[in-house]
């Protein structure tokens, strides 16, 4: 995340930090946002939980990770949400368990992920407009409580959204309905000439959420479902990213798109300034090792952007675009210490590529 965007998303928590006295805090999300928390409590620190525990590194700010299940164990006054992916559904997980937000806990950048969106959105709206998607049915795979894209898509023409995941989501629509109308405004104001002269709860009505928890490797479509699928930050995420390609051109019709978005291909640890960690440290580890830390927890394949082409094309697609963020901090040196021992056959250039949007087209007899 970019300086900027991480200042504008952090004074968001200025003054529940300022009146937080002596209480002890734990803070649940181990990644940027989560570090950058620890640093401003110091002493009244006391625990990092964290859904992937081995993701973000096993220690950060001096504090051990520990995972979410071990929350009753943990002595805080506070615990604060520095999650911004699925805030809402670790509210709802919290209340569940009998704690009270303001008085047990508290979601301190309640705009986070709606500042992160928008920042991106130039970006996204810019690659979508190399697409016809007039009239196309889509299915969103890995949407995490979080319509941004479904609602994006709509505003492109799509003509109906079914959104899927990992966990059941099924309050997102309805619980958040004020934000999603609120993005369509967004929407209309980044991109007027696509504006669409349609009320925002005709729009709303047009996304179906999956009632139950999907895998991207299994999804339970019948064949030839849908014109468009979509995702984005979720293919990094995926342990079996071939097999949901595969599952991808399963459902899409003959001439059907696959849009990837915001393949953020990196090592999590790296977020932590502290730890001695590169975006490419993962790439250097043994399969033992990548076994210890825990992959199912951690949670990120070591797909590279090319391995991503490859795959679509291996499996019946055409590459139609392809935008790719180049690292400049992966010069020959940083390539001999994190790449060589891992795989040879890339080149310099793939492997500092970081961040991925993809947009394929399944051939007729795909």
């Amino acid at each position: 995340m970019e300086a900027r965007l991480l200042d504008e998303i952090r004074a968001e928590a200025r003054d529940l930090l300022a009146g937080i006295g002596d209480r002890r805090v734990a803070v649940w999300g181990a990644g940027e946002l989560g570090a950058w928390l620890m640093g401003e409590l110091g002493d009244r620190g006391v625990a990092f939980l964290d859904a992937n525990p081995t993701k973000h590194g096993t220690e950060i700010a001096g504090r051990e990770v520990l995972p979410v299940e071990e929350l009753g164990a943990v002595e805080f006054d506070l615990l604060l949400v520095a999650v911004l992916s699925d805030s809402e559904g670790i509210r709802d997980r919290l209340r569940a368990a009998g704690l009270e937000e303001g008085r047990d806990f508290a979601l301190p950048f309640p705009s986070g992920k709606r500042l992160q969106v928008l920042d991106s959105l130039p970006r996204t709206l810019s690659f979508l407009e190399r697409f016809d998607l007039t009239g196309r049915e889509a299915v969103e795979v890995g949407f995490g409580g979080q319509l941004f894209l479904a609602l994006t898509l709509l505003h492109r023409g799509v003509s109906r959204v079914v959104v899927t995941d990992v966990e059941a989501q099924l309050g997102a629509l309805e619980r958040r309905e004020g934000e999603w109308r609120s993005f369509l405004a967004d929407l209309a104001r980044a991109a007027p000439g696509r504006a669409r002269d349609e009320e925002p709860g005709r729009i709303l009505e047009r996304i179906e959420i999956h009632s139950t928890p999907t895998r991207a490797e299994d999804l339970p479509f019948d064949d030839a479902s849908f014109d468009l699928v979509a995702n984005t930050g979720v293919m990094e995420h995926v342990d079996d990213p071939g097999g949901a390609i595969d599952a991808f051109a399963r459902v899409l019709r003959p001439g059907g798109l696959a849009l990837c978005l915001a393949v953020g291909i990196h090592d999590h640890r790296a977020n932590d300034p502290a730890a001695p960690f590169t975006p490419w440290s993962f790439l250097v580890s043994t399969e033992d090792e990548w076994r210890e830390l825990g992959r199912s927890a951690y949670h990120q394949n070591r797909w590279r952007a090319v391995d991503f082409e490859r795959a679509f094309e291996e499996r019946g697609f055409d590459l139609l675009a392809r935008d790719c963020i180049v690292d400049p901090r992966l010069g020959p040196a940083e390539a001999r210490r994190f790449a060589e021992p891992f795989r040879s056959g890339y080149s310099l250039t793939q492997l500092a590529e970081l961040d991925l949007d993809l947009g394929a087209r399944l051939r007729s007899g795909g």
